[in-house]
């Protein structure tokens, strides 16, 4: 109840705030417009950086767009979507904040007690009232593989981290992070270092390779 209350209460508040003009095209505008050529041409194209179109996966490789795309086009294909789709993946990081807290003290006040702080954060709320950007979705999904690797559910864990590394490009050097905790920490060494050579090599060819040849990097 409290993550529904949450997600109805933000997802009210940012559509209320892009109706009466407190949104802006930095960078709603050009997530909008990315997300709107993306479903009608079959790739992000903005035009609001300038005198000539850009595609958008140039300037952030957001693959995590195309999981976005089939809601965004249902939903009406508008800015207001966005807001409402940002909301609920961050109302439902509580979840896995939860769950981990519950796993690892086995106490069940204090999991609750974390999530509400995590509901109650004001840098949450920051981000999630300031315009839609992609990369607020790799808290939950980052949230969710932690939760599944110290669950031990090894194929879970890996489909989280993927969907997060998918986000934004730079979130692969997190999940390398996570893949030398794997190899330090829980002393996994084919787990973490797949995690960890996997992440580097996709962060150096998007990076170095792929955005480049787009037109930005």
């Amino acid at each position: 109840l409290l993550v529904l209350g949450y997600i109805v209460y933000m997802a009210a508040l940012t559509v209320a705030r892009h109706n009466s003009f407190l949104t802006h095209a930095f960078d709603l505008g050009i997530q909008d417009q990315a997300m709107y050529t993306l479903v009608t041409r079959g790739y992000p194209v903005v035009t609001l950086y300038g005198s000539q179109p850009v595609n958008q996966f140039g300037d952030h490789f957001a693959l995590i767009y195309y999981l976005i795309a089939p809601l965004y086009a249902a939903l009406g294909s508008n800015a207001a979507t966005l807001l409402v789709v940002q909301s609920v993946a961050l109302g439902l990081g509580a979840i896995p904040v939860y769950l981990l807290a519950r796993e690892k003290t086995g106490n069940l006040s204090l999991a609750v007690a974390l999530a509400i702080a995590y509901l109650l954060y004001p840098a949450l709320h920051a981000v999630n009232t300031f315009d839609f950007h992609e990369i607020a979705l790799v808290t939950p999904l980052l949230l969710f593989s932690l939760y599944f690797l110290e669950t031990r559910r090894r194929g879970l864990f890996l489909v989280f981290l993927v969907l997060a590394a998918l986000t934004k490009e730079e979130v692969a050097l997190s999940a390398a992070a996570i893949g030398l905790y794997i190899l330090w920490i829980k002393r996994e060494r084919r787990l973490g270092g797949l995690v960890l050579v996997g992440s580097l090599v996709y962060f150096v060819l998007v990076n170095q390779v792929i955005m480049p040849a787009l037109g930005g990097g």
